[in-house]
């Protein structure tokens, strides 16, 4: 389906903001219109771009993956956290909070 500048018309643009779940305001309809017949213009030049000479194989990049040691960057703070919160349970590695939710 090729839609050319001159193709969009109220409707298209009342149909596609009724998709969107959007509103435009009567001011805004031409700004719309403008935005639309760029990226239609875009898009109409992007696929008149010959890529038949193109092979698939020229868009995959060989990359040698790097492995890194697997090393641990957390240590344990349960210890630095008992002492600082009162709230911390230490047994459960779990703060204690306040009931929120009454039945």
């Amino acid at each position: 389906m090729s839609i050319s500048n001159n193709d969009i018309s109220q409707k298209i643009i009342d149909e596609t903001a009724a998709l969107a779940k959007i509103k435009i305001d009567d001011d805004e309809r031409l700004a719309v219109k403008d935005k639309l017949d760029r990226i239609f213009t875009l898009y109409q030049v992007m696929n008149d771009c010959d890529t038949n000479s193109v092979s698939l194989v020229d868009l995959q990049v060989n990359l040698i993956s790097q492995l890194r040691e697997d090393t641990v960057t957390e240590h344990d703070e349960t210890s630095h956290l008992a002492e600082n919160f009162k709230s911390f349970n230490a047994e459960t590695n779990m703060f204690e909070v306040p009931k929120v939710i009454e039945e």
